[in-house]
């Protein structure tokens, strides 16, 4: 039962690692102000599409929210706790992706290719799928 709580709090520092990445990164934050710009329109609020642009403002921030939770599962797994190394290698990518310091196409390309690399072994785990046979 401890153990469930333990991997409960692991994954929530994990997604909130990702998150933080994920929240620094232009494209992204202008795709969820356009999200809830819609959302809202859907039930007759219309606001502009900007709403939400004062978050650019603190990308840098999120993005060290990003690091920081990754640093802090970092020493999690030193330490021998069951934490996802696997996530840990998708939210390192998306933090390279999303870098606010020193952002271009090769940290874009170097830190998509990492976190994509980790979505297809995680689905091919998952569908079951068998590319290679194992000796």
């Amino acid at each position: 039962m401890k153990k469930k709580k333990q991997n409960r709090i692991f994954g929530f520092l994990g997604s909130a690692s990702g998150g933080g990445a994920v929240a620094s990164a232009h494209n992204v934050c202008h795709t969820i102000c356009i999200g809830a710009a819609s959302l809202l329109a859907m039930f007759g609020i219309i606001i502009s599409d900007t709403a939400l642009m004062f978050l650019q403002d603190y990308n840098a921030y999120f993005w060290l929210m990003g690091l920081f939770f990754l640093l802090l599962s970092v020493v999690l797994l030193i330490k021998d706790k069951p934490v996802s190394v696997r996530l840990m290698v998708f939210n390192a990518g998306l933090l390279i992706a999303s870098a606010p310091f020193y952002q271009n196409a090769l940290t874009i390309i170097a830190g998509a290719s990492i976190a994509g690399y980790v979505l297809v072994i995680f689905a091919l785990e998952k569908t079951e799928v068998i590319l290679w046979k194992k000796k």
